[in-house]
This record gives C-alpha cells, sequence and structure tokens, in this order.
C-alpha cells in the first residue's frame, strides 16, 4: 500500500501479485447487479463516491492483468 499526495487530494493504491482479474471482468466490477464474491467493491464505491472520491480497479503491471492488480482511491483533502 502506498499513498500520494497533490494539489487537492490523496491518492492511496493498493496492490497485490495475485492471479489478477481479466479486463472483461473488472469493467463489471462496480455493477451492484452483478455479485461476484460479496459486496465489498461495492459497498467501497457507494462510499467513495458519496464523499466526493472516486476509485477504480487497473492491473498492477500494465497491459498484464495476471500479475495482480492494483485499487486506487483518490480523496479530497479538507478544507
Amino acid at each position: 500500500m502506498s499513498l500520494s499526495e497533490t494539489i487537492g487530494e490523496y491518492t492511496s493504491y493498493i496492490a497485490d501479485n495475485g492471479k489478477g482479474i481479466p479486463d472483461s471482468r473488472k469493467k463489471h466490477l462496480f455493477d451492484a447487479t452483478r455479485r461476484y464474491d460479496g459486496v465489498g467493491l461495492h459497498l467501497s464505491k457507494h462510499i467513495v463516491e458519496r464523499y466526493g472520491s472516486r476509485i477504480e480497479v487497473v492491473d498492477r503491471v500494465p497491459e498484464d492483468s495476471s500479475q495482480g492488480l492494483e485499487v486506487r482511491v483518490w480523496l479530497p483533502k479538507a478544507t
């Protein structure tokens, strides 16, 4: 896990080196009508968006979904 800071926001990066998730499945991870193994990502997306943030899931190694995944969460700085 890592954290970076830019003007107006923080970005948290959480990654693993597991088997990854194919792109065809990644695009549906936050779709509430599809339940893969629980509601964790659906709930996470709902919470971060409610507070003006955003979340995305990408390949840990760009263009190689078999090398794990990375979850990125952008959080606005408090004003």
